[in-house]
C-alpha cells in the first residue's frame, strides 16, 4: 500500500519535543543577559556621575526618582544636600525595562561625587532582573565593586 507525503502524529510529536527543549534552556540565558545588560548600564551612568563631577569640577548627585523603581537621575547638587532639587540641571536618567535598581546610600541621604571624584559616603545600587541579583558596591573613592547576590 502506498503511503502519503504527509507528517505523522509521532513526528510531530518528536519535533515539538525537541523545540520545548531548546526554549527550556534558551529562557534562562536570556534573562541572565538581560541583567548583564542591565548591570552593565548601569556602571555605565555611575561612571559617567562621577566623571562629570571631576569634569565640572563641583558636587554631582545621583538619587533615584520616587516614580521610577527602575530608574536613577544624575544632576548638578548646588547646595550639597545629595538631593535633585527643583532648579538644579539634570544631566542625564537612566531608565532600565524588565529591572528593577534599588539605590542604598551609607550614612549621609543621597549619593553624591564631588570635584574629585569622591563620594560623600559610601553605597550600593542592586540590579534585579528576574531571579538574578547584583550590587554595585561605591566605595569612597569612587571605585565601583560587582558582588553577585545583591550584597557589599
Amino acid at each position: 500500500m502506498h503511503r502519503g507525503g504527509g507528517v505523522t502524529l509521532l513526528e510531530l510529536l518528536v519535533v515539538l519535543a525537541l523545540l520545548g527543549l531548546l526554549l527550556l534552556f534558551y529562557i534562562p540565558s536570556a534573562e541572565a543577559q538581560r541583567h548583564r545588560a542591565a548591570v552593565s548600564e548601569t556602571q555605565a551612568f555611575l561612571r559617567m556621575a562621577r566623571t562629570e563631577a571631576i569634569r565640572r569640577g563641583s558636587l554631582v548627585a545621583v538619587v533615584q526618582p520616587t516614580n521610577a523603581a527602575n530608574g536613577l537621575l544624575a544632576c548638578m547638587d548646588a547646595n550639597g544636600n545629595g538631593a535633585c532639587d527643583p532648579g538644579e540641571s539634570p544631566i542625564q536618567t537612566l531608565s532600565l525595562r524588565g529591572s528593577s535598581l534599588e539605590l542604598r546610600p551609607g550614612f549621609h541621604p543621597g549619593l553624591r561625587f564631588n570635584a574629585l571624584g569622591q563620594l560623600n559616603t559610601g553605597a550600593r545600587v542592586v540590579v534585579r532582573t528576574g531571579k538574578h541579583a547584583t550590587a554595585l558596591c561605591l566605595a569612597l573613592t569612587g571605585r565601583i565593586r560587582e558582588s553577585p547576590g545583591g550584597r557589599c
